[in-house]
């Protein structure tokens, strides 16, 4: 499996003519070992999208080393929705993400997921930092205040973005 993923990665750069640079240990191995464990098609190609960019020394997209930290948390249907998510923002991605909030029931159809389903997939999302829910503003209860939030719609945060475009070989 870790030789797939690292060939996968070289077919990608070579689609583009490039030469791979090194790429540290630190984000090498783990991407390496837990892409390796994957057993979707879908997920393995996320692996070896992150290596190629580590590998690409013309990559605009940085590969952080809490990438692969990430990765290795997320199943495929929550990169289902975070790759929908990205999709649905345009051209000037930083500044949709600000404004554009995936709807939770359009989301949720599209996938073909329950609800209820969705809710746990985007609790993750949001607890790893990828996703943020809006704020409705705050109420006080008594002498504590409250802050508001909903499932409802959920934005993607800039670590998100920085996330998807590592997962991404484009």
């Amino acid at each position: 499996n870790q030789v797939n993923l690292v060939l996968k990665a070289q077919e990608f750069l070579k689609q583009k003519g490039i030469n791979p640079q090194k790429v540290l240990p630190k984000t090498l191995l783990p991407i390496l070992e837990n892409g390796s464990l994957e057993e979707s098609d879908d997920m393995r190609d996320k692996w070896a999208a992150m290596l190629a960019n580590a590998a690409d020394p013309n990559s605009k997209v940085g590969v952080r080393p809490n990438h692969p930290e990430i990765l290795k948390q997320l199943s495929p249907l929550e990169v289902k929705i975070l790759d929908k998510f990205y999709d649905e923002l345009g051209e000037d991605k930083i500044a949709a993400k600000e404004k554009y909030g995936i709807d939770r029931k359009k989301a949720a159809q599209s996938l073909g997921i329950p609800e209820g389903e969705y809710d746990v997939l985007v609790g993750n999302l949001v607890r790893l930092g990828l996703c943020r829910m809006p704020f409705s503003g705050g109420v006080m209860v008594g002498p504590y205040p409250m802050s508001l939030y909903t499932y409802d719609a959920v934005y993607l945060t800039t670590l998100g973005l920085d996330f998807i475009q590592a997962c991404r070989y484009e």
